[in-house]
């Protein structure tokens, strides 16, 4: 009786141990398959965009000039739309008609 028990018992942890490790290869495959990073692009792109609508004054995009900031891009004071050069560093700013 108790060998039928021990017996039954040595086979269900073997098929969990098998279960696991074929769990773990497929979803290690999955993690670093190409779709599976393009998708995680998709996303983060997607997340930059909800960002930038939801704040446009201080959208940056590659190869496009920062319009406007309420902090200095050089030393973080805060400035106005108006300010032609940051109070703290002296950066002069671009104004729109020079952009």
């Amino acid at each position: 009786m108790w060998e039928i028990a021990i017996s039954l018992l040595t086979w269900l942890v073997g098929l969990c141990l098998v279960i696991m490790l074929v769990y773990w290869i497929v979803s290690s495959a999955i993690d670093s398959s190409k779709l599976t990073t393009e998708v995680n692009e998709l996303k983060q792109l997607v997340q930059q965009l909800i960002n930038d609508r939801e704040n446009p004054a201080n959208t940056t995009r590659q190869g496009q000039i920062e319009i406007f900031t309420d902090q200095c891009p050089a030393c973080g004071a805060s400035i106005s739309e108006e300010t032609t050069s940051c109070p703290e560093c002296d950066l002069v700013f671009l104004s729109k008609a020079d952009s």
